[in-house]
């Protein structure tokens, strides 16, 4: 699935259009319907460059999961439909990755597992720019995505989406006594980061032996430890 920062116009298609006989066709009526993530719909103008093929341009203002629908009605009355979908975000890695991950193909995701996908994505690339002292624009800009951050924040949006409860379970067993306990776990609660993860993206972004824009950092990749000593 393709994504896209918010704010950057889109070229949905192209779409080509044939008759029975396999030849590119003229449409009588084109419409493409732009579902957005609240429920809204959009229907940017349809064009054409040349005989039978078909795109539309639009720009995002929302964040989210878009799908969309395209129609294109030939001279018999018969209607050709495309319907596919898109990411809006700042994003360090995509919904593809997360299905390979899962054992998926993407297009064997439930809509609710790809939605729930596409807002872990969001959020759990924000976080990891975050903890490298970075913000939305610098994911947009960032071209190529490093390999670390793509499978780091995947990592995380596997996980949350493996635990969406936020419950976790201890069992002990002495001799014939077993006991089994659940807590909440703070992990499991959306997207979050451990210490080891945040410090893993630091090094990605600043190397080894280098901090980050934030004080205390530098300090922190020394130890490794987001509490060093004398804190």
């Amino acid at each position: 699935m393709k994504h896209y920062p918010s704010g950057q116009t889109i070229d949905l298609g192209p779409w080509a259009l044939r008759d029975a006989d396999g030849t590119l066709t003229a449409s009588t009526d084109e419409v493409c319907t732009v579902t957005l993530p609240d429920g809204t719909t959009a229907t940017p103008a349809v064009t054409t460059s040349s005989t039978g093929i078909y795109s539309a341009a639009y720009t995002p203002d929302t964040n989210g999961l878009h799908s969309y629908r395209t129609e294109l009605t030939l001279s018999d009355g018969s209607v050709a439909v495309t319907v596919d979908s898109f990411l809006v975000g700042a994003l360090l890695a995509d919904i593809d990755e997360v299905a390979a991950r899962l054992g998926l193909e993407s297009s064997a995701m439930t809509d609710a597992q790809t939605l729930q996908a596409g807002q872990l994505l969001e959020a759990a690339s924000l976080l990891v720019a975050d903890a490298c002292g970075k913000d939305e624009d610098w994911i947009i800009d960032l071209d190529p995505i490093p390999v670390g951050l793509r499978s780091l924040v995947v990592e995380v949006v596997v996980r949350a989406m493996a635990a969406p409860i936020g419950v976790r379970s201890q069992q002990e067993t002495i001799g014939s006594y077993s006991h089994s306990e659940s807590y909440p776990d703070q992990l499991s609660h959306g997207v979050q980061l451990t210490d080891a993860e945040r410090l893993r993206a630091r090094r990605v972004v600043y190397g080894r032996t280098s901090g980050s824009s934030r004080p205390a950092s530098a300090v922190h990749d020394l130890y490794g430890l987001d509490n060093p000593p004398g804190s």
